[in-house]
């Protein structure tokens, strides 16, 4: 009987320890609701199913495939290293920036050359849709060494996710250049 008083206790107070061996702390800090180890001096990890409601908590695994690491009206950034090897002599190349999430917005475009390309490389910047709806052809200029080119705008929502498409186009043969782009998105909130 003295241990059925003494659990009893301890639900009104505010730690309460589950377990003997593996002792795990339920307590309330101050209004906060914590799992700590058995002496109280470090958070233990809390394993949960993946969301279904409104105020269910959300696992890490299902807020990184949902949400793509995003929250709403959080500003990222994917950067796209591209050089004169990836390139193919007298053709287009298409390099892919990762995937925009499903709803995202792309808000700017912007290259930094460290190297200036020959072999008449061109780059447009689109979709699979529209293969220059970012930038189209003579907006960036790939033999502009150390200058931040930018193209700032607000694009439709993606439908899905995807990525941004970066196509460059050679007439000759690229033995040199190498630049950096980066893909500046959100995912706006909804009311």
């Amino acid at each position: 009987m003295p241990n059925v008083i003494e659990y009893l206790k301890q639900t009104l107070s505010s730690s309460f320890k589950i377990g003997a061996a593996n002792v795990v702390q339920l307590i309330n800090n101050s209004g906060l609701f914590e799992m700590r180890n058995a002496d109280g001096s470090a958070l233990v990890v809390v394993r949960a199913a993946d969301p279904v409601g409104d105020t269910d908590v959300a696992t890490k695994g299902w807020t990184n495939t949902s949400l793509n690491g995003l929250v709403g009206n959080a500003v990222r950034e994917w950067e796209v290293p591209v050089g004169h090897a990836d390139l193919g002599a007298a053709t287009d190349t298409v390099v892919d920036s990762p995937n925009i999430p499903s709803g995202g917005v792309v808000k700017s475009v912007d290259f930094v050359v460290t190297e200036a390309f020959n072999g008449g490389s061109t780059v447009v910047v689109g979709t699979a849709a529209d293969d220059d709806v970012f930038i189209a052809a003579g907006v960036i200029d790939l033999t502009l060494v150390g200058v931040v080119q930018s193209v700032d705008l607000r694009s439709a929502e993606f439908g899905s996710a995807g990525p941004v498409k970066f196509k460059f186009t050679t007439t000759g043969d690229p033995d040199a250049g190498d630049l950096d782009a980066y893909v500046t998105f959100s995912v706006p909130a909804t009311s």
